[in-house]
């Protein structure tokens, strides 16, 4: 599966642009959306900008993500431990 992060963009270059998704900055193409501006909140799949977001629908994704990473933690947790959850019944 392959999900679209949430990134700020930090500056623009001919054909791509730099952003940040909160760690190390990185770069991705920008031909889908030339339009788009040193601290606009992008969309990034595959290493290209795929659409242009509001800071509102950014910080939505962000926090679903953060959720999503928890449960993941959680979840590798309680598979290493060989314990199932509550109310799962075995053989």
């Amino acid at each position: 599966m392959c999900a679209s992060l949430p990134a700020q963009v930090v500056a623009l270059h001919p054909a791509t642009a730099l952003v940040t998704t909160g760690q190390s900055p990185f770069i991705v193409g920008r031909q889908l959306t030339p339009e788009v501006q040193p601290g606009d909140w992008v969309l990034v799949n595959a290493g290209q900008i795929v659409s242009q977001i509001t800071p509102e629908e950014a910080a939505a994704i962000r926090e679903l993500l953060r959720e999503i990473m928890a449960f993941g933690s959680e979840a590798d947790q309680v598979n290493r431990s060989g314990s199932c959850s509550a109310g799962a019944s075995g053989p």
